[in-house]
């Protein structure tokens, strides 16, 4: 189970690929992250998924997860820009560290109750 005060922290430490000394940066590298990992558990498969899944659940976001999400859900073209420059290993050790837990390499990881 990921925990999201967990995933904050961790998102936190990694390296904002945005740049961020430029004063632009409107949405939190963590509520980008766990908006998008929460669109694809249910199922979202592109960018625009995660902004409809952000609008669509911006109240439970807020409420549930405790986003501030104080600029409002990010656009699909925002979520794209931020995961083209996501360093994909830091990313993955995030989720990782995240959900503490990591697969034998090659193993099965049932998620719908098969094999």
């Amino acid at each position: 189970m990921i925990r999201t005060e967990k995933l904050k922290t961790k998102a936190a430490e990694m390296q904002d690929p945005r740049r961020t000394e430029k004063g632009h940066i409107l949405h939190k590298l963590h509520e980008m992250i766990i908006i998008a990992i929460c669109s694809r558990i249910c199922m979202g498969e592109d960018y625009e998924d995660m902004e409809e899944f952000g609008e669509e659940r911006e109240k439970w976001l807020k409420e549930k997860l405790g986003l501030e999400l104080k600029n409002g859900i990010p656009s699909w073209y925002t979520f794209e820009r931020l995961f083209e420059k996501l360093n994909p290993r830091e990313l993955s050790k995030c989720l990782v560290e995240s959900i503490e837990y990591e697969r034998v390499k090659r193993a099965t990881v049932p998620i719908d109750g098969k094999t």
